[in-house]
């Protein structure tokens, strides 16, 4: 195999940019876990609430070829 490419500019604003997404059921619960593995997250979990009282969210992080990852918690019933 060849050695990796030189790392690329890659603007989270910009259109069009690939990452891989994962649905999570407690994205709060899963970034507190992967931050005490030394996972580097880009953003904190941003939950909000739905006009239907259903809590929802995402955050982002990077693996360590500085890819993007971002983690979704679908509206669910809120536990609170």
């Amino acid at each position: 195999m060849d050695p990796p490419s030189p790392r690329g500019h890659l603007d989270r604003h910009q259109l069009g940019a690939a990452h891989i997404c994962f649905n999570v059921t407690d994205l709060e619960a899963l970034h507190q876990e992967l931050s005490s593995k030394g996972v580097r997250f880009v953003t904190e979990p941003i939950m909000t609430d739905t006009p239907e009282g259903l809590r929802r969210g995402i955050c982002y992080a990077q693996d360590p070829e500085g890819n993007y990852v971002e983690f979704i918690q679908p509206p669910t019933a809120s536990s609170s």
